[in-house]
């Protein structure tokens, strides 16, 4: 072996058995104890930006944010290809390989972010006019924002497959703390919606430059070519399913903001807040359990264990945030949110719908982590059929909840369908 190369695998392989743990609910804790102290700051930042900005303004903010996630939910589809192929090639020791994925996703995803930019800048016009948003200048911020969370996904994938949890929940909690600073400070100085948006991209961009260092190490090796034809087989039923999710999971708000008044788009996205509280918690899973699922299915061994501790978390949550949400939401909201927000038992009915789209999210990802993708191509259609109920029922809110909760039971009762060998069910024989 190279002796230059000796030195490099050494210092990587020396940092990541400091602390590394082979049991998911380590791992679980190292990541969920940054992530759930980030997840308090994004919240904490929410409920910030909605007293200040009152419901009329916060619902563009809710719908820019909304418009982010699905952006970056999108992109979960290349970060999962990343998690697979590098925890691929980290067991066998090919940091080449690995060193070849990640510098060519950073460079993909800088020059399709700075595309998006452009994009948003040509359209802003446009995409005010859609959301009832005077001027531009907010909507160029979002075209700003885009162009840094293209990167996110590239980082997450290179520290979760590589199972540099701690590194991973670091740059999770420095941009947190910097986005909530940040966004605060510019709209206590008058920038509003705009402001905002500019202190999310500032926030992301510093996190994005200190936790470069965890990824320079790897750069440091040459540059080997791994089997690109095995990486676009698996890319296509993940970007499939990660797209139709990440629709599946705002394309309400969105049309939301569109069809109601501002205000009242303002409540739907304070809602829309609270309701995916579940949905957040079973991506912390996703992101411990996709590349171990991913090994074990590799080196042949049983992986459902991991799939069915996941889920003894995430179902439990889900069945209490719901029965929360039906009997204290009035109560919730005036404490969080301010007196100008209200809203009734219906959050509960959104809350049970969200929390059906966690649990499909977790099968979905189990599913295509063994190389079964047979659920990828059915979820754009259950897309295309929440599209197409709430464009002809949207008169109340209550309506759009209901909606949204009928369709997501029945996506979760195809996951179900689908993964009912694993978990060994026979409920719709």
């Amino acid at each position: 072996m190279d002796p230059e190369r000796r030195s490099v695998v050494y210092d990587i392989r020396r940092k990541l058995r400091r602390g590394h743990s082979d049991d998911i609910f380590s791992q679980f804790l190292t990541l969920g104890g940054y992530s759930a102290l980030a997840a308090l700051l994004m919240f904490a930042l929410h409920l910030v930006m909605a007293r200040l900005l009152g419901p009329e303004q916060y619902a563009s903010y809710g719908t820019f944010v909304a418009v982010l996630f699905t952006l970056l939910f999108c992109l979960t589809s290349i970060h999962l290809v990343i998690i697979r192929f590098v925890s691929y090639h980290r067991s066998r020791f090919q940091y080449e390989q690995i060193n070849y994925i990640i510098s060519r996703a950073l460079k993909w995803a800088f020059f399709a972010g700075f595309a998006s930019f452009i994009l948003v800048l040509v359209f802003a016009e446009y995409i005010s006019g859609f959301f009832h948003i005077q001027g531009v200048a907010s909507t160029v911020m979002l075209g700003f924002v885009v162009w840094f969370t293209m990167l996110v996904p590239v980082f997450e994938g290179a520290f979760k497959g590589l199972e540099d949890f701690g590194a991973l929940g670091r740059f999770r909690l420095i941009e947190a703390t910097l986005r909530l600073v940040l966004a605060t400070t510019l709209v206590l100085l008058g920038f509003s919606v705009g402001g905002a948006l500019f202190g999310l991209a500032l926030g992301t961009f510093a996190a994005l430059m200190y936790c470069y260092r965890g990824i320079y190490q790897l750069q440091r090796l040459k540059s080997v070519k791994p089997s690109m034809e095995q990486i676009r087989r698996f890319a296509v039923p993940v970007v499939v399913t990660m797209v139709s999710i990440a629709l599946l999971l705002n394309i309400d708000i969105i049309l939301v903001k569109h069809y109601f008044p501002a205000a009242e788009a303002g409540v739907f996205a304070a809602a829309s807040l609270i309701a995916k509280v579940p949905f957040l918690v079973s991506m912390v899973f996703v992101g411990v359990m996709f590349p171990k699922i991913t090994q074990l299915h590799a080196d042949g061994k049983n992986s459902v264990p991991v799939l069915k501790n996941a889920l003894g978390v995430v179902v439990p949550l889900v069945a209490v945030f719901t029965l929360l949400s039906f009997f204290f939401s009035g109560i919730f909201f005036r404490v969080l949110f301010g007196p100008e927000y209200t809203i009734g038992p219906i959050l509960g009915f959104y809350v049970f719908g969200m929390g059906c789209l966690a649990i499909t999210v977790i099968l979905a990802i189990y599913l295509l982590a063994v190389r079964q993708d047979r659920i990828s191509f059915m979820l754009p259609l259950f897309f295309m059929l929440l599209l197409a109920l709430l464009t002809q029922f949207h008169d109340t809110l209550f309506q759009v909840m209901v909606v949204v909760m009928l369709v997501m039971a029945v996506v979760l009762a195809y996951a179900l369908y689908i993964a009912r060998n694993v978990l060994e069910f026979d409920y719709f024989l």
